[in-house]
């Protein structure tokens, strides 16, 4: 989460006052990535409470979902250079 508040500091327009559904977004995101089960009905309300719409809610879970699955085919090729191939032995 750092890394993107980094970029959002840095972002053309940073003047600009982030939305207040910042953090709800943030531990959507948080709670969707360390546990899914965690991304309930509370944390769907939440998100309606900060003033995102069912669009949204539903953007920003299929973002999270494919920013996961990014990170676990870079993991995979890693581990897959990291190990012998079979043509190696």
């Amino acid at each position: 989460v750092c890394h993107y508040e980094a970029l959002l500091d840095a972002a053309p327009g940073r003047g600009t006052p982030r939305s207040s559904a910042l953090p709800a977004i943030l531990a959507f995101a948080a709670a969707l990535t360390t546990d899914p089960r965690d991304g309930d009905r509370a944390a769907i309300d939440a998100l309606r409470r900060a003033g995102l719409g069912g669009a949204a809610i539903v953007a920003l879970a299929q973002l999270v979902a494919f920013l996961s699955y990014q990170l676990r085919v870079v993991a995979g090729l890693q581990a897959m250079q990291a190990t012998p191939s079979e043509a190696a032995r």
